[in-house]
């Protein structure tokens, strides 16, 4: 027998204890589709690895990452050379104290909740 999405959301009221009115269709979408993010971001699988490239841009400390990004799992820089350097990822607050100390400044970049990406070197 094959589990059906209507399987999981039956089981999902049945384990909260509520019905329809309270999980909705909105509510209960919102929850799986939380769900399956963070089991791509725990599970690194081929079938989820997507490569994206961009161009980094004289002072600009941002770069374009894809819409549909789920989690980085590296980034590389590639010089005009063909030399590649792979930035460190950091936690939020050693950003906070690079940027109080810019002397300080190394090839790192940033990654808020899985998703986001600020390069600072």
């Amino acid at each position: 027998m094959a589990y059906l999405l209507a399987n999981l959301e039956d089981d999902l009221k049945n384990y909260t204890e509520v019905g329809s009115n309270v999980f909705t269709s909105a509510v209960m979408n919102k929850f799986i589709t939380n769900a399956e993010m963070r089991i791509y971001r725990a599970f690194d699988a081929d079938l989820e690895r997507f490569y994206a490239t961009s161009n980094c841009v004289i002072g600009n400390r941002y770069v374009t990452i894809p819409q549909d990004l789920r989690v980085i799992r590296y980034v590389q820089l590639k010089d005009d050379d063909g030399n590649q350097t792979f930035l460190e990822q950091r936690d939020p607050s050693f950003m906070q104290n690079i940027m109080l100390h810019p002397g300080l400044l190394q090839l790192v970049y940033l990654n808020i909740m899985g998703i986001g990406m600020k390069n600072i070197g």
